[in-house]
């Protein structure tokens, strides 16, 4: 038998991504076995930061109500030591956020549009001796728009949605 699927990527805070997956059982001696398991699909591209360094990003997030607008995303690495001034507004806020051990410091943006809200992320982190800086635009559908079960799909993957694991992830492999 042949069966696809999806292999979630879960971090200290909830799923960080899904990886696509083609998996062969058979019946041996009355019992099921796995044959062979494959990931169908690279789902993380190489980017190069503003200094040259390499980074590793997800090329496509996997998730049917979120989409990326601005994507891949932008990585600086900047001189300077970390800090956090946080700050709130309506369209605006900052805010610090601890990620596994890692702290960051969040920007998020948002500008409303029929049936969907953009929300600009800038991540800012320390690494090594210098700060490194991931920003880029997500679309999120409003998902009141929907119906019954759909709307509760919606909702389910949303919170389910682990922006910042998968941000951390990316920082962590700048090389």
């Amino acid at each position: 038998y042949n069966v696809e699927g999806k292999i979630i990527q879960m971090t200290s805070t909830g799923a960080a991504g899904f990886l696509p997956v083609e998996i062969t059982a058979a019946r041996i001696k009355n019992r099921w076995v796995i044959t062979k398991a494959t990931v169908t699909s690279g789902l993380w591209k190489e980017g190069k930061a503003s200094n040259g360094q390499a980074f590793q990003y997800p090329d496509r997030l996997l998730v049917q109500y979120i989409s990326a607008q601005e994507w891949p995303p932008v990585v600086e690495i900047l001189p300077g030591t970390f800090s956090c001034n946080e700050s709130g507004g309506v369209n605006a806020a900052i805010a610090r956020r601890m990620v596994d051990d890692r702290v960051y410091c969040v920007k998020t943006e948002s500008e409303g549009a029929a049936g969907s809200v953009y929300y600009t992320y800038s991540y800012v982190a320390q690494k090594g001796d210098n700060l490194a800086k991931v920003s880029f635009t997500l679309r999120y559908v409003n998902c009141q728009n929907y119906s019954e079960p759909q709307d509760r799909i919606c909702q389910a993957e949303r919170e389910a949605f682990d922006l910042d694991g998968i941000v951390d992830k990316i920082v962590q492999t700048i090389k």
